[in-house]
């Protein structure tokens, strides 16, 4: 028996040699993949059953057979294992020389085929997996996931549109942080992107806000808007030390950086810190989902609504994405940058056929 099934998986291996596998079954087997994010099974082989008919997908079985899809999957390669980025004794060893390619392809066509709004944010995001991988990391806020790849990207505002992806390759891996610290490196992103010098408004979280990146980006032209830590050197100690009431908002003003401590609730142990060089010190009022009119800060409202980029990016991704477990983790994160490629194709879509 076990040497029957042994017999039957090399005959189907044989037809690898046998077969003409071009691009145009490249394409398909793409095609099929993207499709399977759309229409979802438990398991690949439920595509091609046809002994139920009211779960069968006969449309499957008419662009390619199980067989050929299966040894595309299992054959599937982007990258020659004889150069030296492969190797990890040699200094130019990468460790995302698997799906290298691919990537720098991404962030290639998406700089060249698009030119953005002008807000923007920055954020990271997470290719789920939990397969051995020193690239792996560990987000606890992220909810679709909270083990993977970690991403940076930054994307348009509006539309979640990425605009550079740069993946995270631990701190061994990392470059050597800048005398501000990691997150001063956000402008990396900012220059591989073209963003600088342009007159973009970008909009960042707490982990990368500081003045001193700030006052960077106001030199390069570009705004900056985010949340703040307390911690966090060159902040005035009164925006530190602000006390704050429901309601209340302190501010302080160097220059072109307004720093301010906002309360909105009771409840809330710690005033809401937030840095920006894109808006004036003013309030206005805002009107919940309930109908309820409240008064808040403009620089607040303003990154309320464009700081989810990365997140509505993440959203359209993983609701079609075909989630299928690999052996391989550069396979998951292959297919996760063919879903980007996706949905890139159709934002541009999208805005060239609009009325």
């Amino acid at each position: 028996m076990r040497g029957e099934r042994d017999q039957r998986r090399r005959s189907r291996d044989s037809c690898w040699d046998t077969s003409n596998f071009g691009f145009p079954a490249l394409k398909k087997y793409l095609g099929l993949t993207l499709l399977m994010g759309l229409v979802k099974k438990k398991d690949t082989t439920m595509y091609w059953n046809t002994k139920f008919s009211c779960l069968s997908t006969p449309y499957f079985g008419t662009v390619m057979s199980r067989n050929n899809f299966q040894l595309i999957s299992k054959y599937l390669h982007c990258f020659d294992n004889t150069r030296p980025e492969a190797k990890r004794d040699n200094a130019l060893y990468d460790p995302l020389h698997k799906f290298r390619l691919v990537l720098d392809a991404l962030n290639c066509s998406c700089k060249k085929h698009y030119i953005p709004k002008q807000l923007i944010s920055i954020d990271e995001s997470l290719i789920g997996l939990k397969n051995r991988t020193e690239l792996i990391q560990y987000i606890p806020n992220k909810h679709h996931h909270k083990w993977g790849v970690k991403l940076y990207a930054v994307t348009e505002s509006s539309s979640g549109y990425p605009l550079h992806t740069m993946v995270y390759c631990g701190k061994k891996r990392s470059q050597p942080a800048s005398q501000f610290g990691h997150s001063y490196d956000v402008r990396e992103l900012m220059l591989e992107a073209s963003l600088l010098n342009k007159g973009y408004h970008l909009y960042v979280d707490n982990f990368y806000t500081s003045p001193t990146l700030a006052e960077f980006l106001y030199t390069q032209k570009t705004l900056l808007t985010g949340t703040l830590r307390a911690n966090r050197k060159g902040i005035p100690a009164m925006i530190k030390s602000a006390k704050p009431k429901v309601g209340e908002c302190f501010y302080a003003r160097k220059g072109p950086l307004l720093a301010l401590s906002w309360k909105e609730k009771q409840s809330q142990k710690n005033p809401c810190l937030m840095l920006t060089t894109g808006s004036g010190a003013q309030m206005i009022n805002h009107t919940r989902r309930n109908g309820q009119i409240k008064e808040l800060p403009k620089t607040v409202s303003l990154y309320n609504q464009n700081m989810g980029g990365v997140d509505l990016l993440d959203q359209m991704v993983d609701h079609v994405a075909g989630e299928r477990p690999f052996h391989k983790f550069w396979k998951k994160c292959f297919f996760s940058i063919i879903d980007r490629m996706a949905f890139c194709s159709y934002i541009l879509y999208e805005q060239n056929t609009s009325a």
